[in-house]
């Protein structure tokens, strides 16, 4: 099985670089990359507990 974590990763901080001026749903960053959106949240964790993306819970909340 080929692990995908790393180009993932490095998309979802490119596609959150692109749209810096906006919080952007895990969901809508799956379907953006056209991936499973729970494996998403896997990966924003890791970035987040790394200190590369922040965070927000709740309404309104995103990355």
């Amino acid at each position: 099985m080929i692990d995908t974590r790393f180009s993932v990763s490095v998309q979802i901080m490119m596609t959150l670089g692109h749209n810096s001026n906006e919080l952007i749903s895990s969901d809508t960053l799956a379907k953006v990359l056209k991936t499973n959106p729970t494996f998403v949240r896997k990966i924003v964790s890791r970035l987040v507990a790394s200190d590369l993306i922040k965070s927000y819970r709740g309404k309104g909340g995103g990355i």
